[in-house]
C-alpha cells in the first residue's frame, strides 16, 4: 500500500503518493517546536533526544538568523512514528531544508525502527513538495543501504561510572595535566549568568580568530544563555589565573544527555593546562547535576589535535554520519569531501573587530 504524505503548514495542504512498499499510511506534519507544547515531551521519550532537537534550539536559530522552523511529526493514525527537527536555511533556488543548523547531530528520532525507511522515503518527498535544493540530515539511524555524504568522529563519555572511576580512566597526560592546573592555583567557576557568557565570548572570538575562522555572532550566545543556559539546561565554566580568564566551556544538556559544545582559551595560558582544568571542571558539574552522557561534539579526521584530546578522557568513539538527499538528482550524496575547519588566509589576519563583523554577516547565509 503506497505511503500518503500529508503536510498540515496551518493554512495550505499537500498530499503526495510516493510509493514505498511498506504498509500503512504515514502522515507528515510539519510544526514550529517552539510554538508545540508537545514537542519536548516527545523528544524526551526517546533515547537519543538531545539539546539539538529541542524547541529552545529552535528558538535560538530562529531568533539569531531568521531560518524558517518546519520540523516534522510523523504518525500513523495515533501511534508516533518519528519526530525529525528541520529548518529551512537560504532563500529562492537555494533554500534547503536542514536537520538542524549549528548543531552537531540532529537527525531524526525513530520511535518504531521497522517503518525507518518509510520515513526517510517520506522525507524525499517532503523536500520535494517544498522545492528545496537538498535536505541534510545529522545523523541516522539511516536505512542500511543509505551512503554517508560526510562522515565525522562522535565521542561518548559515560558519566554514570562516577567521579573516581572517570577520572581512573583518563589518560595520564589528562591526569598530570589537571594536577598541574591545580599546582599553578588556576580556579574554575560554573556560571549561568549573562557576564559569564559574554567572558566566553570574548575568549571564543579570539580562538576563532586564531584558528582562521569568524565567530558566530554575539546575539547567537546571547540567545543561548536566554533561551538554554538561564532556564538551567546548561552552563558556562571558566578558568582563571591571576584573576584573569584563560579558559572557558559551554556545556548544554537536556535530561540527562549532556554536550561539550564550545570550548576557548589563550595561547599564552596553555602551559597552564586550562583546556584540561576546564573539562574536568565541567565534567565534575555535570555528574553533581544528574547528566548521564557527555557528548564531546563532531570532529573531523583532519583535525588531530582535536581528536587526540578527546581520546583522552576516556570516551568511546562513535561515527557521525551526515545525509545529504539532492533534490534535483532525486538521490541521496556519497562520500562528498567535508567542509573545510578553518580559511587562515581569509580570516586569520582580520583585526579582532572586523573579524567579528564577518561573522555576523556570514553566518545567516551558513548552516
Amino acid at each position: 500500500m503506497a505511503e500518503t504524505l500529508t503536510m498540515d503548514r496551518g493554512t495550505d495542504t499537500v498530499a503526495s503518493g510516493r510509493g514505498t512498499g511498506a504498509s500503512g499510511d504515514l502522515a507528515i506534519r510539519a510544526v514550529d517546536p517552539g510554538d508545540d507544547s508537545r514537542w519536548d515531551r516527545e523528544v524526551s521519550r526517546h533515547a537519543d533526544g538531545s539539546v539539538f532537537h529541542s524547541a529552545a534550539w529552535a528558538r535560538v536559530v530562529r531568533r539569531t538568523y531568521g531560518h524558517r522552523p518546519c520540523s516534522l511529526r510523523v504518525s500513523q493514525g495515533d501511534t508516533l512514528v518519528a519526530l525529525v527537527p528541520l529548518m529551512e536555511v537560504g532563500q529562492g533556488g537555494w533554500r534547503r531544508g536542514v536537520s538542524m543548523p549549528f548543531s552537531d547531530a540532529a537527525g531524526p528520532l525513530i520511535f518504531h525502527p521497522r517503518r525507518a525507511s518509510a520515513v526517510w522515503s517520506a522525507l524525499e518527498s517532503c523536500a520535494e513538495e517544498r522545492r528545496w535544493k537538498r535536505l541534510e540530515l545529522r545523523g541516522g539511524p539511516a536505512p542500511r543501504d543509505l551512503p554517508a555524504a560526510f562522515r565525522y568522529e562522535g565521542f561518548r563519555l559515560d558519566l554514570s561510572a562516577g567521579i573516581d572511576r572517570l577520572h581512573g580512566g583518563f589518560d595520564g597526560s589528562v591526569r598530570r595535566a589537571i594536577r598541574k592546573a591545580e599546582r599553578c592555583d588556576l580556579r574554575a567557576r560554573v556560571e549561568r549568568d549573562l557576564a559569564a557568557m559574554r567572558t566566553f565570548y570574548e575568549l571564543h572570538a579570539r580562538t576563532r580568530r586564531r584558528h582562521g575562522l569568524p565567530p558566530q555572532p554575539w546575539t547567537f550566545f546571547r540567545n543561548l544563555h536566554e533561551e538554554i543556559i538561564a532556564p538551567g539546561n546548561g552552563a558556562v565554566v571558566l578558568a582563571e589565573a591571576s584573576r584573569q580568564s584563560v579558559a572557558g566551556a559551554v556545556f548544554l544538556w537536556s535530561g540527562p544527555r549532556a554536550i561539550f559544545k564550545y570550548g576557548a582559551s589563550l595561547p599564552e595560558a596553555w602551559p597552564l593546562r586550562p583546556n584540561q582544568f576546564t573539562m574536568w571542571a565541567g565534567i565534575r558539574h555535570l555528574v553533581e547535576t544528574g547528566c548521564r552522557v557527555l557528548d564531546l561534539g563532531r570532529t573531523s579526521a583532519t583535525q588531530e589535535g582535536l581528536l587526540r584530546f578527546k581520546r583522552a578522557w576516556g570516551a568511546a568513539p562513535q561515527p557521525l554520519d551526515y545525509y545529504r538527499y539532492e533534490c534535483p538528482r532525486r538521490a541521496w550524496a556519497a562520500d562528498l569531501t567535508p567542509p573545510r575547519e578553518g580559511y587562515p588566509a581569509l580570516f586569520g589576519w582580520m583585526p579582532l573587530g572586523v573579524n567579528r563583523l564577518a561573522g555576523k554577516l556570514i553566518y545567516r547565509h551558513l548552516d
